[in-house]
């Protein structure tokens, strides 16, 4: 009695599958007969937990990860394929996005985001984009934006399947022109109530908040309740407290209540001469008590750099009447605590009207 590929146990057929090629070879193995097709998606498409739409050029092809040490890429950059492949993936965990040249195009890629918006079997966990100059991305002069990726389209597109994932999001990692720029906001569960966020880049307003401010705001709304904020950034000191703002409106928007209850802010990496060429220097601004974090316990500052006191009061204490959290702020030179004054206490309290009868 001979055996043919039907009779073969599923496990056979999913190593079988593991060892070709291409992806395209999988789906033309499937063709062959409806038992094999049914086996290999019950198997093999449940493998793979990694889905890299991403290219160099040379060496770096889109590709389906399934561990550390198996790869397989796509042989025909059409949409068919590609969706004949998400079609399949269940178990799909992380997406890899940046410019594809030759082997996808933009539109397909911006059919690939809105299907993995809609769908209901994958679940990401994990979402890495690569962005070329961000601070150009708004620009209106075409001769700008020959060196901007993504387009607006696929940008928009990403924003909304980060909201989309954002009950099972874990990690979402900006890397920026090549370097080792990049912006990332994470956390360590899905019941997790502490949020991270790294800011390893000096944005410019417009993309402050037309590019990042999205994505990070669009992280946190699947976070139920945020009561830690915990944020990495190298930058010059001039821009903590707006990089503080920026990051406190990301995941506490001003129109809602907040849980927050603790903030710690860490510079990494500052030296003074960066600061000294830098337009910022003149523009030390202070920052307003968050109203709508009435909750909030401790603000912690870390500084990496030596910086005189009124600087640090400026920077690190809110301006506009009593503040009702603790600062903690920490230079290499100096420790200091500004103690918060509780918002059911009135240090000025109000006259009295006297009555004569």
């Amino acid at each position: 009695m001979t055996l043919s590929l039907c009779d073969l146990p599923e496990d056979i057929l999913c190593e079988i599958s593991k060892r070709l090629p291409t992806t395209d070879d999988v789906l033309s193995l499937q063709t062959t007969h409806p038992k094999i097709s049914s086996k290999i998606n019950r198997t093999f498409w449940r493998s793979p937990k990694c889905l890299c739409l991403s290219a160099d050029g040379e060496i770096i092809i889109p590709h389906l990860i399934f561990d550390e040490t198996k790869q397989m890429t796509f042989s025909r950059p059409t949409w068919p394929r590609l969706l004949a492949v998400l079609t399949k993936v269940k178990n799909l965990k992380e997406l890899v996005l940046g410019d594809c040249g030759k082997y996808f195009s933009e539109e397909i890629l911006f059919q690939a985001l809105i299907f993995l918006q809609k769908s209901k079997e994958i679940k990401l966990q994990k979402i890495l984009a690569f962005y070329q100059n961000p601070d150009k991305f708004f620009k209106k002069n075409d001769e700008q934006k020959k060196d901007v990726w993504p387009t607006k389209g696929i940008h928009n597109q990403l924003c909304k399947l980060v909201e989309k994932s954002g009950k099972s999001l874990l990690f979402l990692l900006l890397c920026l022109n090549n370097s080792d720029e990049f912006v990332s906001i994470s956390r360590n569960s899905i019941s997790d109530s502490n949020i991270q966020i790294q800011y390893c880049h000096q944005p410019t307003f417009e993309s402050r908040y037309a590019v990042f401010y999205p994505f990070l705001n669009g992280f946190a709304k699947g976070c139920t309740e945020i009561k830690s904020l915990s944020i990495r950034i190298k930058m010059i000191p001039s821009m903590a407290n707006i990089m503080l703002d920026h990051c406190v409106q990301c995941c506490v928007p001003a129109h809602s209540e907040s849980l927050l209850e603790h903030i710690s802010v860490t510079f990494t990496a500052m030296h003074e001469k960066e600061e000294k060429n830098s337009a910022e220097k003149t523009k030390v601004t202070g920052f307003e008590n968050f109203q709508n974090a009435g909750n909030l316990k401790s603000l912690v500052w870390f500084f990496d750099v030596s910086l005189p006191e009124e600087k640090v009061e400026k920077l690190c204490c809110p301006v506009g009447g009593d503040c009702p959290y603790d600062i903690f702020v920490q230079t290499p030179e100096m420790k200091k605590i500004y103690p918060g004054v509780p918002a059911n206490v009135s240090l000025n309290p109000p006259k009295l009207l006297q009555c004569i009868s």
